[in-house]
């Protein structure tokens, strides 16, 4: 899977999603997924289940100054629902 790629003006993440087929060696556009918010060099987790974890990256919401901002909502994909919101954390640290 390969997501958020980088959109609109500055650091801004994209909410969108592929699939790899391997068996195509491609990105099929049937297999493209939306995300609830846009992300920019997130972190993808394979989980036991099959299910794809992501987090961070930088969001598509720019801060109040037009900076970047980290994604803090934590996402889980599932061939069978899609992209579904699971929880929000505090970066710390900054």
């Amino acid at each position: 899977m390969s997501t958020g790629q980088p959109g609109g003006l500055g650091f801004q993440g994209t909410p969108d999603s592929y699939l790899f087929e391997p068996l195509s060696e491609s990105f099929p556009e049937e297999q493209h997924r939306k995300m609830r918010d846009g992300r920019w060099y997130p972190t993808l987790i394979t989980l036991g289940s099959g299910r794809i974890l992501t987090v961070t990256g930088l969001s598509e919401v720019l801060t109040a100054a037009g900076g970047p901002q980290d994604n803090r909502l934590t996402e889980v994909y599932s061939r069978s629902n899609g992209w579904m919101s699971s929880l929000t954390f505090i970066v710390s640290g900054k």
